[in-house]
C-alpha cells in the first residue's frame, strides 16, 4: 500500500470536459488522464480509465493512509 500511496501522490489531477459529451457526462470533471494513469500504474490501455482499477488504487491509498495514521499514533500517543 505505501507504493500505491506514492503513485497516487504523483498522479496529476486536472479539471476537464469531454470534447464530445456523452449523455449525462456534460460539464466540468476532475480526475486524472488515462495516459498518466497507465504510465504510473502500468494498468489500462492509456486511452480509457477502468473504474475497477481506479477503485483498487483508491482502496490501496486509503489502506496506506490508515497504516500511516496508526504508526503516527503509536509513535506519538496523546
Amino acid at each position: 500500500p505505501a507504493i500505491i500511496l506514492e503513485t497516487v501522490e504523483k498522479l496529476p489531477l486536472e479539471y476537464w470536459k469531454y470534447l464530445q459529451p456523452v449523455e449525462g457526462m456534460t460539464g466540468l470533471h476532475l480526475g486524472t488522464y488515462a495516459e498518466d494513469f497507465q504510465r504510473l500504474t502500468g494498468l489500462g490501455d492509456g486511452k480509457t480509465l477502468a473504474y475497477l482499477d481506479l477503485f483498487g488504487l483508491m482502496l490501496g491509498a486509503i489502506q496506506a493512509l490508515s497504516a500511516r495514521v496508526k504508526e503516527l499514533r503509536h509513535a506519538h500517543p496523546v
